[in-house]
């Protein structure tokens, strides 16, 4: 990519361009490679409601095919991930403080890894248990009948949910290698912020129930302090960089 001091707007216009394409090229691919697994998947998302409801109903015809089509988009969008990551890190990478490590796979693993814990995470514990509750109350008061559209969607924004959470740790120690967050800080402030979590995981959460809300909220909190310790590795490792540049070529 030419020099960012070079570039024109009609320059940087070009090359969003471009990286936008790509990136849709990408998702494109991975939507497509999705939908052939898609049926599969489908079965995995109705498991957790499983000794819940019966059956799911529909109520237009064409729900079904707009249902596979999400479920192949969240598909495509996580295989795509990697191209898509890496298209917009080269695109963003000129502007970037130097500090900021210049290998992309030293952000690209912790991203996909984190990831995909939050959406395992979410998967085994916060569905299973989140809509246990949500049928049982409803079961009080009417027979609960789900419509495919609305339990597909309401399955894929949880599970996505749970992954973005699951990138504190990463957005931390990008913040921390920029030099705009410190463990001083987060240490100092770690009482605001368990408040400030705990609100969150209140709102997000799909029950009101205080057992369901702790299943979020605990797993942020410690997330919050996995997040401490990889500020002070950034840290550490800026320092012994500092003591001793020659290291710096092995680190990128």
């Amino acid at each position: 990519m030419p020099d960012l001091k070079k570039l024109t707007i009609l320059d940087h216009l070009e090359e969003l361009r471009t990286c936008l394409f790509v990136c849709l090229l990408y998702l494109a691919i991975g939507t497509g490679i999705g939908f052939f697994i898609s049926s599969y998947f489908f079965e995995l998302l109705k498991a957790p409601l499983k000794n819940s409801v019966d059956n799911l109903i529909l109520l237009k015809p064409t729900e079904a095919v707009v249902v596979y089509f999400k479920i192949a988009l969240f598909l495509g969008a996580i295989i795509s991930s990697p191209g898509i990551f890496h298209q917009v890190w080269k695109f963003v990478k000129p502007g970037l403080p130097e500090n900021i490590s210049s290998s992309f796979t030293v952000w690209l693993v912790p991203i996909i890894t984190l990831f995909l814990a939050g959406i395992v995470f979410t998967y085994f514990v916060i569905l299973p248990a989140g809509l246990t509750f949500l049928v049982n109350l409803s079961k009080k008061i009417a027979n609960p009948m789900f419509t495919l559209d609305s339990y597909i969607s309401f399955i894929l924004s949880i599970i996505l949910l749970g992954g973005v959470v699951f990138e504190m740790p990463v957005l931390s120690a990008f913040l921390a290698q920029a030099g705009i967050l410190r463990s001083s800080f987060m240490k100092r402030k770690r009482k605001e912020a368990f408040f400030g979590l705990l609100v969150i995981a209140a709102v997000i959460t799909p029950t009101t129930d205080i057992f369901n809300m702790m299943l979020f909220a605990l797993p942020m909190l410690a997330l919050y302090e996995i997040s401490i310790l990889a500020v002070v590795f950034i840290e550490k490792t800026k320092k012994r960089l500092l003591i001793n540049p020659a290291i710096s070529d092995y680190v990128d």
